[in-house]
């Protein structure tokens, strides 16, 4: 299902809250602040999702925690609701849109830290959820205290109410079950990204 404008605004506005309340500031950097860029292309089941892991952990890159798809979604685009639908992205984008890209990219990266990168990931995972933004920043960042990322970060899920079977852990698999708690749209698709070691 594809969000409204209405329900689009009003997860930007709870991104832009998780940012201010996680400590971020309003800096957007410019095109030319992200220097080298290393895309990776490959088809399905190429091993491409091995390579992005081993240069994502190497230390020499910036990497986003999983596809840039949320990014687009939070930003209204790349939503398909046909197979005559194309994820395509205009070559002709707003500047506003631009910008709020860089942001987001930005904030992915880990320009604003651990902290703001992880609870916005949240809002996208869970974008229609009834919970307190504020809550929600302050047990992601107990969680990042406590530098647990398996057990610490299906803690964090069941505290804020979300289901912890859409996300691949180890040692969880055992609840993969039909989930009661369903996003009515999905700006990350399951199974959802969690942190890594690396990243605590």
């Amino acid at each position: 299902m594809i969000p409204t404008q209405e329900e689009l605004l009003i997860l930007q506005n709870s991104l832009a809250e998780v940012s201010r309340l996680s400590g971020g500031d309003d800096f957007v950097p410019r095109p030319e602040d992200f220097g080298d860029v290393v895309v990776i292309l490959g088809s399905s089941r190429s091993g491409s999702s091995l390579l992005f892991q081993m240069l994502a952990q190497s230390g020499a890159f910036w990497s986003a925690a999983g596809e840039e798809t949320p990014i687009f979604r939070a930003n209204g685009l790349g939503w398909v609701d046909s197979t005559k639908d194309s994820d395509a992205l205009s070559s002709i984008l707003p500047e506003e849109t631009k910008t709020s890209i860089r942001r987001d990219l930005y904030i992915e990266l880990g320009g604003h830290g651990h902290l703001a990168r992880w609870a916005r990931r949240l809002v996208w995972q869970w974008p229609d959820q009834d919970v307190r933004l504020q809550d929600l920043v302050e047990l992601t960042r107990l969680y990042i205290e406590k530098k647990d990322p398996v057990s610490g970060w299906v803690d964090l899920i069941q505290r804020l109410g979300f289901e912890d079977s859409f996300y691949d852990l180890p040692g969880f698999h055992s609840r993969r079950h039909s989930p009661v708690n369903v996003p009515n749209y999905f700006i990350e698709e399951p199974p959802f990204v969690s942190p890594g070691i690396h990243e605590c």
